[in-house]
């Protein structure tokens, strides 16, 4: 199982794009809490660019990486994948206009992911 402490790295070797951004963010920072800032302020903007530019194999890539997050990772993964991934994703960015390539490339627990936060939104609308 992964481990919160494994992300960081499996990011940094699945997408060396995100190594600069590591060794530039990490100064002075716990990593747990690193590891966060890591996946909301760096690889969640990746992916929209990613997004923005239609690189389907890339994001291939990345909604793959996320699946396996999501499957393979404990809980405090899952909450980092979900918090500052995903939930990122649906209430920071323009969801509406990446939503049917992000459903058409991502995994049923990456879609299951989604829709919970769809359906909590919606509770309190």
């Amino acid at each position: 199982m992964l481990k919160e402490g494994d992300i960081t790295r499996l990011l940094i070797e699945e997408f060396k794009e995100m190594k600069k951004c590591y060794e530039n963010d990490t100064t002075g920072l716990d990593l747990n809490y690193h590891t966060e800032l890591l996946y909301l302020c760096d690889f969640t903007p990746y992916v929209v660019k990613q997004l923005d530019g239609n690189n389907r194999s890339e994001l291939e890539k990345i909604f793959a990486f996320i699946e396996k997050l999501l499957i393979e990772g404990d809980k405090m993964v899952r909450i980092v994948v979900i918090d500052n991934v995903l939930e990122a994703l649906y209430f920071d960015y323009d969801f509406e206009k990446y939503e049917g390539k992000i459903y058409s490339l991502c995994g049923k627990r990456t879609r299951k992911a989604f829709d919970d936060i769809d359906a909590a939104h919606q509770a309190v609308s």
